[in-house]
């Protein structure tokens, strides 16, 4: 009796340690602790703020671990990126991962993707998801400087980059912020499904025509966001004017955040009542033999 309790016992609290250790498995400090994404790092309280993590997004035994750059901070933060692109930068149409992480946020140098595979995987099940888009650099023709980012929120759809991605399944809502202070500069509706790769749109179905000005010259019919043209450039057409790629020092960059759920973890309550009552279960067993 005396050794069935304690194989009971290591038994129970082999299972506590393995449900409280689970989360700190997917921290993404290392290889062999990678995050599902950057959102699951952050909302599982594991962020170190912006910069690389190591992601596993299909899960242990799956494709090998990768490192990836994150957002932490801008409006939620938890976004992954995913893309880095211009004008000709040699990976117009391309599914597979592109460059290395030590490329993600330079300006220009080589072209940075994440697989189309790993973002879907990032993106889950759903098929729904966000999508910030910033630059670095700008163009300078039609602003003096790199003054907005812009988010994209609620799009539902199979992520491609291999082509134009169809419009989304549910409504979205673009907004446009400004890089210094966070604030908003404009929100509407486009619609999307046009383009060469990727989400792609520029045909405004609700928000206000003006928008906000923080460029040197704008349009009150130019709602752009192009993640590639037909021709492979990638606009950002909103407060801070024309931000398009070709022929500029300059690219955009494009970020992936999905929900994501936290798992439960169990509470020692929880396994002290298991444990009990796997232990009168043995001891009634032993008293009717």
């Amino acid at each position: 009796m005396k050794q069935l309790l304690v194989v009971l016992l290591g038994g129970i609290l082999a299972f506590s340690t393995v449900g409280i250790a689970k989360a700190s498995l997917m921290d993404g400090q290392s290889y062999t602790t990678a995050g599902l994404s950057a959102n699951q790092i952050l909302i599982d309280g594991y962020s170190v703020g912006d910069g690389i993590y190591w992601l596993d997004p299909d899960g242990e035994g799956g494709n090998n671990p990768f490192q990836a750059y994150a957002d932490m901070t801008r409006q939620g933060g938890g976004w992954t990126l995913g893309l880095k692109t211009w004008h000709q930068a040699g990976h117009y149409g391309v599914a597979d991962a592109v460059g290395s992480v030590d490329d993600a946020v330079t300006l220009k140098g080589n072209a940075y993707k994440l697989s189309d595979e790993s973002i879907r995987q990032i993106i889950g099940s759903s098929l729904n998801f966000d999508v910030m888009a910033d630059q670095a650099g700008f163009n300078s023709t039609y602003s003096n400087g790199n003054y907005e980012y812009a988010v994209l929120t609620n799009y539902t759809g199979k992520w491609t980059f291999e082509e134009a991605m169809q419009a989304s399944l549910t409504h979205t809502l673009l907004k446009s912020y400004s890089l210094l202070d966070d604030s908003l500069l404009w929100k509407g509706e486009l619609l999307f499904g046009v383009g060469g790769a990727g989400i792609n749109g520029s045909t405004m179905l609700s928000g206000p025509g003006a928008l906000t000005q923080v460029g040197t010259a704008s349009h009150d019919t130019w709602h752009h966001f192009y993640m590639a043209d037909t021709n492979s450039d990638s606009y950002l057409y909103l407060s801070n004017g024309a931000q398009h790629s070709s022929n500029r020092e300059m690219n955009h960059r494009y970020w992936f955040r999905s929900d994501y759920t936290p798992a439960p973890v169990p509470e020692p309550a929880t396994i002290l009542l298991l444990g009990s009552g796997l232990a009168g279960l043995a001891f009634y067993r032993r008293k009717r033999k």
